[in-house]
This record gives C-alpha cells, structure tokens and sequence, in this order.
C-alpha cells in the first residue's frame, strides 16, 4: 500500500475515482428522482435508463478503438467537462423552470456518451503506470474508494432533496466535475506504445478478434450479457420499489441506493487484504449467484431494513466477481490492445442493460414489482449455475487462462 501512495498517477486518479464516482451518483439519483416525480411513471423511470444506457453502448462501440491512440489522460478530462457542461445547462434550464421529461432525457443521452469515455481510459492508464504485482491491491483500494462515494452520494442526495430544491444538486455535481478534470490535469504523461492508426473498423475488429481467439472470455463476455439483462432492470426500479412497493420516503430511496454501493464497499475492503483465489471461476460465479438470490427475496419482503440488508449483500458479491473481472482483463490482455478490449468488453457485458431497464418498467405494470424481483434474481441465478459446467469456463485461475 505505501508503494502506491508513493505512485503520483495512483493518486491523481484515486481523487477523480472520488469526485467522478460522487458525481455519478448524484446524477444518478437526481435525474431519476426528477423523472419519477414529474410523471410519477415506472415507464418514464425505465426509458430514461434505456437512453443513457443505449448512448453509453454507442458510446463504447465508436471510441473503443480510438482511446488506445488518444492520451488516456486527455479522455478523462474530456469526460468530466463535458458532463459538467451538458449539467450547467440543465440546471439553467431548471431555474427558469423549463424542465420536461424530453429534456430529461436529451441530458441522459449526452452524459451517456462521455461517461463511458472514463472507465476504460482510467483502467488502461492504471494498467499501463502500476506494476502487475499491485494491481489486486490498486484496483482493490480504487474500488473501495468508488464505492464510498457511491455509498454518501445518495444518502446526501436524499437529505437534499428532502429538505431543498434539486437544483442544489446539480450545482454542486457541476463543481466537482470540474474540480475533477483540474485534478486530472496534473496526471504525467505516460511514455505507452501507442496502436498504428489504422481504419476504425480494422481496429474494432482486431478488439472482437481477441475474444473470437479467447472462448473463455468470449463466453464470459455472453454470460454477462445475460445477467446484465436482469440487473440493469434493477435501478429503474428503486423508486417505484421504495415509494409504491414499501411505500417509503425519498430518504430511503436514498438509503437503498447507499445499500448496493456499501456492500460494494465492504467487497473491495474484503479484496483489498484478500489473497488471489486459487480457484477464480469458482470465486467469480458463486458471488454472482448469491446476488441474484438477493434480488430474488427482495421480491417477498415488505421490510425496508431487510431490502436494504438484500441488496447490501447483492452489492458486497457484485464489487468480488468485479474486481476479479477486471484483474483477469489486465493481467492477460496485451498492453497494446488493452483500451479495445476493455471496450469490447464493456460493449459484451452491458448491451442488455438497457434493454433490462426498458423491459422492467412495463413487466412491473403488468405482474407486478415483486414477481419482477423474483423473476430477475433467478435469471442472474439460472446462467451462472449452467456456466460453472461449461467446457469453455474450464479455467480455474489466471495462469492457465494466460497459457
């Protein structure tokens, strides 16, 4: 741990895990909130995650190959200004009260195709400043770090928004925006060896070849697309969940929201100190299935405190399975094509979320939010289970999957 406090890049991107993560969750929290109370829709609620998340698709496909060619540093900074354009803009528009659903979702999509841009820029650019040795410990700390943003944001999202406007949220997510992209402007310039500029679609395709080449993460990137499925009808949800379900308070929205990103906390503090499993497919898909059995009984309780405790523990088994993900990506993946595939990956992983979020708006007007619930833990349950025996997932750990 003293060797990464050492490391100037470590630091300057563990402050922007900070105020980026912080800004994400406000957005999140705020937009939906917004959207739920303006049309008081679980309809409404799902297509607005269906345009973030289909831009943040689009997003992946076209810049996959272009940030292996583009100063990583250069990519984060873009990101966190354009996002805090894209919210000054929205906040002039709530103060003079000229706010609609359609706005809504215009600022969804634009937000959607920059903050893409951050993860795979940051993760490379950790990949590429920190030796392999520390890079459990790196993304472990990192993560942590992530998920305690993610854990305050909506809890002070929440208190906010109970006792003022939200407009005093977007103004506060603006600062930290661009306090972000000030901090990543003191990043050192990393000396990579960059990709030879060849076609876009030469590119792209060189990023899918690698999976065509890997069938261990070609079908971990098609189980992903299955469970991801399910989990991204989870968010749209909350609300619904929280204010017709339990028939809660905006606080405890925010609580529940808190719960999946504590839980994600206490995760990466658990991988932090962990030693590497000796058994990674295991590791990886028994967490999975206990989070989807989580999702599953949050079907059947009408306890606020129980729901909380659910999730929480759907949260702590998502942050194992991905920080091991992301270890096994780095570790194995040539430093060359590392940006692409990240991407490819995030293209493979997350192209049913928003179909999920689409999906789960209208199931929940037609059986009900609690048979959806149960419906989408098993779906995540039910792929995982049949994927421990597939001959392609025969690997155990990240040296027989690198030979």
């Amino acid at each position: 741990m003293g060797v990464l406090l050492k490391n100037k890049s470590f630091i300057f991107i563990w402050i922007a895990y900070i105020t980026s993560g912080l800004g994400s969750t406000f957005s999140i929290f705020v937009l939906g909130w917004i959207a739920y109370k303006l049309t008081s829709s679980a309809v409404m609620v799902g297509y607005l995650w269906f345009f973030y998340l289909l831009s943040s698709i689009i997003s992946q496909i076209i810049s996959g190959p272009y940030i292996d060619r583009i100063s990583k540093k250069k990519v984060m900074i873009f990101s966190e200004l354009v996002r805090a354009i894209a919210y000054f803009i929205f906040a002039l528009l709530m103060y003079k009260d000229h706010i609609t659903i359609n706005t809504i979702y215009i600022l969804a999509i634009v937000v959607g195709l920059v903050e893409p841009l951050f993860s795979p820029s940051s993760n490379s650019y950790i990949a590429e400043s920190i030796h392999k040795s520390y890079l459990q410990k790196a993304n472990s700390l990192l993560q942590t770090t992530k998920q305690m943003t993610r854990m305050l944001g909506p809890l002070l999202a929440g208190v906010i928004v109970t006792i003022m406007h939200p407009l005093y949220i977007i103004i506060f997510l603006i600062i930290i925006l661009v306090f972000s992209a000030f901090n990543l402007s003191f990043l050192p310039k990393l000396n990579s060896v960059k990709s030879n500029k060849a076609p876009w679609g030469k590119e792209f395709i060189e990023g899918i070849m690698f999976y065509k080449k890997n069938p261990f993460f070609l079908t971990l990137g098609i189980l992903l697309f299955i469970i991801n499925f399910s989990a991204g009808a989870v968010q749209p949800m909350l609300l619904p969940y929280i204010f017709d379900y339990l028939k809660g308070t905006s606080f405890q929205y925010g609580l529940i929201n808190s719960g999946t990103a504590f839980g994600m906390l206490i995760g990466a503090i658990f991988m932090t100190f962990a030693k590497e499993s000796k058994n990674l497919k295991l590791t990886m898909f028994s967490s999975i299935i206990i989070s989807g059995l989580s999702l599953s009984l949050m079907g059947v309780t009408f306890n606020i405190f129980i729901s909380i405790t659910l999730i929480t523990i759907y949260g702590l088994c998502a942050s194992i399975f991905n920080i091991n993900n992301t270890i096994l990506y780095q570790r194995t993946v040539p430093d060359y094509l590392r940006g692409r595939v990240f991407t490819v990956r995030g293209l493979l992983s997350n192209a049913g979320v928003p179909l999920g979020a689409l999906l789960s708006g209208h199931l929940v007007s037609h059986i009900g939010i609690s048979y959806v619930f149960l419906l989408i833990g098993f779906a995540i349950v039910i792929p995982c289970l049949i994927a421990l025996f597939l001959p392609s997932l025969k690997y155990k750990n990240i040296e027989e999957i690198s030979n």
